[in-house]
């Protein structure tokens, strides 16, 4: 048996935590309501229990284990926040790989939250956990199934099984991030998106077939640049000096066609963009991997592209991308949509990030 004491700690910070759960989630933009589907609800008991009772195993400190949970919802509701007031959209479960990024490609990231922000984040970080250490003792019957481990094995199963209830349920997303978030909450939206993931990538590419080779002196040379700081500003404000892009309007008038290109991204994720350019495949055919569509194809690598195509006319395809060619699983995807990488490393604080696709005769 638990000792009573071990039992009423044990109690007492999964329900402060629990409940601290619900009170954080408030925080968020756009704040989901407290009244939602009762599968939803499971769903997020189900995940703070999970992880809680895998902390206390870790750390075997009840309280300091709350407090940790408490604290990475806390960040991804201020991460979620950071991103819908930059790109107005919510956190979603695709999104992970910006934590992952940050640790494999610090000098992209760091510079933008500040060398300072962040020494002084990662030393708080230290001196939290130092004082949860120091100021809570671990039981003497830790791993004893009558002591700890015995309360941590029931709140494990109690939070599978509500997790189970609410998969079962299946609740529907619409893939608006705003709309789901508001409907489901946060951690159940999180849990959804990632079951989605699992679904394959099933869009038809309008590049999918294939063509005769055309004599070369047919073929011209093509560039494509992609650069996601540049547009136009002077629509927005009437007041811009109109010759402030004398050079671009005359590139205009000498075009054959211009105009404003309509993009599924705003402020940045211009992977989508790159995405849509290279494969023809809207972002209201790709289901949850609109939001990283690389992943899949990444996975998949079966589905057809603009590159595919000028290959069969016999151009050489070639991209030039100013950072690691890693970076969002380039360096798994282009092969695979017969492009041959050439990066290029130029520092990126306040420079943009720019993509040339270049295709040549051999």
């Amino acid at each position: 048996m638990v000792p009573e004491s071990e039992f009423i700690s044990i109690l007492a910070a999964l329900l402060t935590g629990l409940m601290l759960s619900v009170g954080i989630e408030q925080f968020m933009i756009p704040r989901p309501p407290l009244r939602r589907h009762w599968a939803a609800w499971a769903l997020h008991g189900g995940l703070w229990l999970l992880a809680y009772a895998l902390i206390v195993l870790l750390l075997g400190r009840p309280w300091f284990s709350a407090a940790v949970v408490s604290a990475f919802l806390l960040m991804l509701v201020l991460v979620n926040n950071a991103k819908v007031n930059a790109l107005y959209e919510p956190f979603v479960f695709q999104d992970y790989e910006y934590f992952t990024d940050a640790i494999r490609h610090p000098r992209l990231y760091i510079p933008f939250l500040g060398w300072g922000k962040f020494l002084g984040s990662a030393t708080g970080f230290v001196l939290a956990v130092a004082i949860g250490f120091w100021g809570e003792s671990t039981p003497a019957q830790r791993w004893m199934l009558s002591g700890q481990l015995g309360a941590i094995v029931v709140i494990f199963f109690l939070g599978l099984l509500l997790l189970l209830a609410g998969r079962q349920k299946k609740l529907p997303v619409s893939f608006n991030p705003e709309r789901d978030v508001c409907a489901l909450g946060l951690l159940a939206s999180l849990w959804r998106y990632a079951e989605e993931e699992r679904a394959p990538l099933a869009a038809v590419s309008p590049f999918g077939f294939h063509v005769h080779r055309k004599s070369d002196n047919d073929l011209p040379h093509l560039v494509a640049v992609q650069s996601e700081s540049f547009f136009d500003p002077r629509s927005l404000y009437p007041g811009i000096f109109s010759g402030m892009l004398a050079e671009f309007d005359r590139l205009k008038g000498d075009a054959v066609a211009y105009g404003k290109l309509k993009v599924p991204a705003w402020g940045a994720n211009t992977v989508r963009t790159e995405f849509a350019f290279l494969s023809g495949i809207g972002d209201d055919k790709l289901g949850v991997h609109r939001f990283n569509p690389y992943r899949a194809i990444a996975a998949a690598s079966d589905v057809s592209s603009l590159a595919a195509y000028l290959k069969c006319l016999g151009y050489r395809t070639i991209c030039i991308h100013p950072y690691p060619a890693s970076f969002y699983r380039r360096n798994r995807v282009y092969p695979a949509w017969i492009l041959t990488n050439l990066w290029i490393y130029v520092p990126l604080t306040g420079c943009s990030a720019m993509a040339l696709i270049l295709a040549t005769l051999p």
